[in-house]
């Protein structure tokens, strides 16, 4: 209950300050960007809204952090049929998370500090959130080490932002980007999910060494995984992989009635290829 919490909530913060993110990378070339469609009100309430999104985001890391490192459920375990536990990979994307939510009220509280203290019109912060937090902290900071936390606070959000996108891909997380499709392409209907492996009932799927298509050599036209391939591609692989008749004439490309005098010949386009001996 409370992991798919946790996840709805670290979810639900990345779609709102996706905006965010992506308003902070070219702020970095025009200072005075605003996201088209979020001036004036607009803006004043999606701002109210990222800041209790990044707390409440970076609460929930806290908390996932600590449940994989010290209080960690039974079924966090990983037998070692399946492989290794991702343990280390899951705290490092927590400690990501958590980077891009403090640099990113830290960039902001440090700009409103200064404001307050050169008597500016200061920008309203969200009572209780993580900015609102850190601007009480740094209200009396002076002004040249402000300035140096705003500008270092936006490297490295800017960092570890293009960083995580380049790091999912390759662990288990790139489910971040990916279950947005999944999101959006989900069947409807209930009731028509297909199994994970025709014929092996749920009770003894742990029984199994090994389900699904993690990578090309895993692919076989004798297994059940070529459910997980487009079904032209399947059929073409299989088409591909049938052993060829002792009696089966060449193909007319490669038939030595067509003039194919050496042990390569050219196709249409060009490319060249060996003839395949018969069996």
């Amino acid at each position: 209950m409370l992991g798919g919490v946790l996840h709805i909530l670290v979810f639900a913060g990345f779609i709102i300050l996706s905006i965010r993110s992506i308003s902070l990378v070219i702020v970095g070339l025009a200072p005075d960007f605003v996201m088209p469609g979020f001036g004036g009100r607009v803006g004043d309430v999606y701002n109210v809204l990222k800041d209790y999104a990044a707390t409440l985001v970076f609460l929930a890391v806290l908390i996932a952090a600590v449940r994989r490192g010290i209080f960690r459920p039974e079924r966090y375990a990983v037998p070692a049929r399946y492989g290794h536990e991702h343990t280390t990979e899951a705290i490092f994307v927590l400690g990501l998370i958590a980077t891009l939510m403090v640099s990113e009220s830290l960039f902001e509280a440090t700009a409103v500090a200064a404001q307050v203290q050169k008597d500016l019109h200061a920008e309203f912060l969200a009572p209780g959130t993580l900015v609102w937090m850190l601007k009480n902290m740094l209200v009396n900071t002076p002004l040249d080490r402000l300035q140096g936390l705003h500008l270092a606070s936006y490297y490295i959000h800017d960092l570890a932002f293009f960083f995580f996108l380049c790091f999912l891909p390759m662990g288990k997380h790139f489910h971040v980007i990916t279950s947005l499709f999944n999101v959006f392409f989900m069947r409807l209907d209930k009731g028509n999910v297909k199994p994970v492996r025709h014929g092996v009932s749920t009770e003894k799927l742990d029984s199994l060494e090994s389900f699904g298509v993690k990578n090309a050599s895993r692919i076989s036209p004798g297994s059940t995984s070529w459910t997980f391939i487009p079904a032209r591609i399947a059929a073409a692989a299989r088409t591909s992989a049938r052993p060829m008749p002792s009696n089966a004439p060449f193909p007319p490309a490669l038939s030595p009635s067509r003039g194919a005098t050496s042990p390569s010949s050219t196709t249409p386009c060009g490319a060249s290829f060996s003839k395949p001996t018969n069996p």
